[in-house]
């Protein structure tokens, strides 16, 4: 997860950077799905948000800030697909 700034609106994407289908470009990816809270139940019926993506090119930015987001909690066991 990263946090990037949209130039024109100002606005701040919590999301995935990945590169577009076309590979010339970036894109951020993000869910306006709020995060689960420790403990709530979610239920079976639940249907996600879908994504939203936001292509830019490197020419098109004037600034971008990219912080990571770090998790310093400690190993965590792997999920099972």
């Amino acid at each position: 997860m990263l946090q990037a700034w949209s130039i024109q609106a100002a606005k701040k994407f919590r999301g995935t950077l990945e590169r577009d289908a076309t590979g010339q470009g970036w894109q951020i990816v993000w869910s306006d799905e709020p995060p689960v809270k420790p403990g709530q139940k979610v239920s079976k019926k639940r249907v996600p948000l879908p994504l939203n993506a936001l292509g830019f090119t490197l020419e098109e930015l004037r600034e971008a800030r990219l912080a990571p987001v770090v998790d310093f909690k400690g190993r965590k066991p792997k999920e099972t697909a």
